[in-house]
Parts: C-alpha cells; sequence; structure tokens
C-alpha cells in the first residue's frame, strides 16, 4: 500500500469514541501532529508512516482529526509533548493476513491553526 493510502487507512482506525462521548482529559487538550503511525498485519508485517501529514485536535466537548473515520477506543499514553496511542482490532471472524490488527501512533504537541 503506498504512503497517502496507509496514512489514510491508519487514521481512519484512530477516531476514538470521545467525538461522541465526555470531553477529552485537560493534557489531550490543544492539537498534534502524527510523527509516525505503525500498522501491523495479521500476517506479522508492518508498515510505517512517518509523513507528519495527518493531526488531532482535542477541544473540551470535541475531537477532530485531518481524516474521517470510524469511531474507535484506544489506550494513550502523554508524556510530555508526546502522545502514543493504540488501537487492537478484534475481528469476530478469521481474517486474511492482509487485515490491520493493531496501530500505534506516536505525535507532538503543535500549535493550532
Amino acid at each position: 500500500m503506498k504512503f497517502p493510502a496507509l496514512a489514510s487507512a491508519l487514521f481512519l482506525a484512530l477516531v476514538p469514541s470521545w467525538s461522541h462521548a465526555e470531553a477529552p482529559e485537560s493534557a489531550l487538550l490543544g492539537c498534534w501532529r502524527a510523527v509516525n503511525i505503525v500498522q501491523h498485519y495479521k500476517s506479522g508485517s508492518k508498515a510505517e508512516d512517518a509523513s507528519g501529514r495527518c493531526t488531532l485536535h482535542f477541544k473540551l466537548g470535541q475531537f477532530r482529526t485531518s481524516l474521517i473515520g470510524t469511531t474507535r477506543e484506544y489506550q494513550y499514553s502523554i508524556a510530555g509533548d508526546r502522545l502514543k496511542t493504540a488501537i487492537e482490532f478484534q475481528p469476530a471472524e478469521p481474517v486474511a493476513p492482509s487485515v490491520t490488527v493493531r496501530v500505534e501512533t506516536e505525535a507532538v504537541r503543535m500549535a493550532c491553526p
């Protein structure tokens, strides 16, 4: 998969449930740019995107990404100006080796536009 398609596919998986739930914690507020996205496939292979094209924007009661996707819950941790996220996909049925089973993202805080 080429990187523009990869970046889109990866961030499609990272839109969390905050857009429909309570406001994110205050440490998440502001803007973040993804500096590295790693997509893990069922086959064990992985693809990385370090283009910095994808962004996250957290406001009280609102969450927005630069790409549109589905709602998902994921784990995250914040260390200073670094945000790390991870999501595990649990398919209900057996899947092909080319199916994404985990996505990890590392982002840095940035000035909001």
